[in-house]
């Protein structure tokens, strides 16, 4: 009983697997539905980090419940058992990636593909347009953050999701509202899409009035109450569930137009300031709120200051404000207040996205690096290249002589959507599934290829987007680009999908860490380390020295055998083998 030791560094299956009366302290803080039964392979360091537990705390909890467990024989009252909320997030995660590979960011490409075969922006029927941006708001960007949601933000309040069952429902009404929508929406002309276009439109509410009500109330049923970063996050909430309010009059305003001229009036007056609401007040707000407590945590990046935080809050939020208001009435009475007030609303977006790239340290490079790592930092230069342009649009349309560019309009919305938006969601959730399901990230496949595409992609994108404005060669330099994309979220969606479908592999070393414990050759070499941390001497005695060598440990030593280790460096199996088994009977 006196000779439990639980350190930082050990790994969660290695504690879970020697005390199992441990897994009830993880699972209080936020470990369960995370990794199956002996939990992800992070430390138990990590691990207080990530979810915001002191470690002095979690490690004397830890060690109690280990002795505890050992008086009783090994037994315990507590049974791990997986919730059907805490696999909530696969189906949404799924869909998400099903309606970005169709009518999302596919079909966009070849909306795109249109527009650079007819040299025009208005190659495309708008009802086609917004099938596309409605599949990307709602299918993409919304099923990625409501399964993400339902996962990770209970976690982060030490609480379980309230409601299960209408989380559950929620996904069914959202996906049934976005398949009614664009099949409506595609098929069906004029006033005859509306009715049931309005129909989806209300599933869909339905479905994110359900995602906020289960958000809301397990926030209030946590004892840590709202933090600096659930006002982000709280107010992200608030934004989608006004625009899935409003999604159906928009719809209305388009159908019932009585001409065409009216139609182009009430999409330049209405849709850029709900398209605003959809991708600022939601996403780029739900973002900044989810930076603000994972990445300093789950990524090592650095701890944000709490007021700081709140001013980028309300310099964001005025701008957000400032930005909708001050184009309204720009669109009634062109008025220089006006415009300077949209300018300097432009204005605090950006001064928003520096301060948060600069209090995170996003362009520093964190202490251990991650696949996931890449992606983080380059969204944030796009967010930064996105604002820029926005504050900048003013100045272009006066050198170019236009009243408004559609093309550069365009190539900053590309640049927040895909450089920014999906780029974030691509580099969480790289990290976040593949521990979900019980494997290392460090060991993955790296998505380089993914990463560079969708890069080279959105570049191509929004320069030549612009240059349509000056010459016709750009347009199929353009057209080509969205192809580019999708092949690179393809290569993410399969390595993603892959890691939902994934189970945790079962423990290559036995739980019993005393009598009866043996270490065979088809063991891996970071399993043994891992699971018996005085093995490491016995390594070193026989010249197995690239243990010590953090990288090599990571992914080397969780590839190869010990029989495969023992050819390499020229060492008899049976005596090394016989070594390391005596070494664990000595404890």
């Amino acid at each position: 009983m006196n000779d439990v030791r639980i350190e930082p560094g050990m790994r969660i299956p290695e504690v879970v697997s020697r005390y199992p009366s441990t897994r009830e302290v993880f699972d209080r803080y936020g470990l369960k539905g995370c990794g199956g039964p002996d939990g992800p392979p992070e430390t138990v360091e990590f691990f207080s980090r990530a979810h915001a537990v002191e470690l002095d705390k979690l490690l004397a909890e830890l060690q109690e419940s280990a002795r505890k467990g050992a008086r009783s024989g090994g037994s315990t009252e507590y049974r791990y058992e997986e919730a059907p909320e805490d696999l909530l997030y696969r189906r949404f995660f799924k869909a998400g990636i099903v309606v970005a590979l169709s009518v999302g960011c596919l079909f966009g490409a070849f909306i795109l593909l249109q527009y650079a075969v007819d040299r025009s922006f208005f190659a495309v029927p708008i009802h086609l347009i917004h099938v596309h941006g409605h599949a990307q708001v709602f299918g993409w960007i919304g099923l990625i953050a409501m399964g993400f949601a339902y996962q990770a933000y209970p976690r982060f309040k030490h609480t379980t999701l309230a409601l299960p069952r209408l989380a559950g429902a929620s996904f069914y009404l959202m996906v049934g509202g976005l398949a009614l929508r664009t099949l409506s929406q595609a098929f069906l002309q004029g006033r005859n899409m509306l009715v049931p276009v309005i129909a989806a439109g209300i599933l869909e509410w339905a479905a994110v009035s359900f995602f906020v009500v289960v958000m809301i109330v397990t926030v209030r049923r946590s004892e840590m109450g709202v933090e600096y970063f659930d006002r982000f996050i709280l107010t992200a909430l608030g934004g989608f569930w006004l625009v899935s309010l409003l999604n159906p009059v928009m719809v209305y305003l388009v159908v019932s137009a009585p001409s065409p001229e009216v139609l182009i009036d009430r999409v330049a007056t209405w849709f850029l300031p709900y398209r605003d609401l959809e991708l600022l007040a939601f996403a780029t707000m739900l973002i900044f709120g989810v930076s603000h407590r994972y990445l300093p945590a789950i990524l090592g990046f650095r701890t944000p200051s709490v007021g700081l935080s709140r001013a980028i809050y309300l310099l964001f939020g005025l701008g957000i404000a400032g930005d909708i208001v001050f184009y309204l009435l720009l669109r009634r009475d062109p008025t220089p207040v006006a415009g300077i007030g949209w300018q300097a609303s432009t204005l605090l977006m950006l001064v928003s996205a520096v301060l948060m790239v600069w209090q995170l340290g996003i362009l520093r490079r964190p202490e251990e690096w991650d696949r996931s790592i890449k992606f983080i930092r380059a969204a944030y230069i796009w967010l930064l290249v996105a604002f820029l342009m926005l504050a900048l649009m003013p100045t272009y349309n006066r050198l170019t002589g236009l009243s408004f560019s559609h093309a550069y309009f365009g190539a900053y919305r590309h640049a927040l959507t895909v450089g920014f938006i999906s780029m974030m969601i691509l580099g969480v959730s790289s990290k976040v599934i593949p521990v979900l399901s019980g494997l290392d990230p460090k060991v993955m496949n790296p998505l380089n290829h993914a990463f560079y595409l969708l890069n080279v992609g959105n570049m191509i994108r929004v320069s030549s987007q612009i240059a349509t404005d000056h010459v016709e060669w750009a347009f199929p330099i353009m057209g080509a680009s969205g192809f580019i994309e999708v092949t690179a979220l393809a290569l993410w969606g399969i390595d993603i999908w892959r890691a939902i479908d994934a189970r945790p592999a079962v423990p290559a070393v036995e739980a019993s860490h005393g009598a009866g414990a043996e270490i065979t050759a088809d063991l891996k070499v970071a399993d043994v380390l891992d699971r018996y941390p005085e093995t490491e001497e016995v390594f070193l005695k026989y010249g197995f020295t690239d243990i010590q060598n953090p990288v090599l440990r990571r992914t080397v030593a969780r590839a190869a055998t010990l029989r495969m280790a023992c050819g390499v460096h020229h060492v008899d199996e049976r005596e090394f083998l016989a070594a390391l088994n005596e070494r664990i009977r000595r404890g």
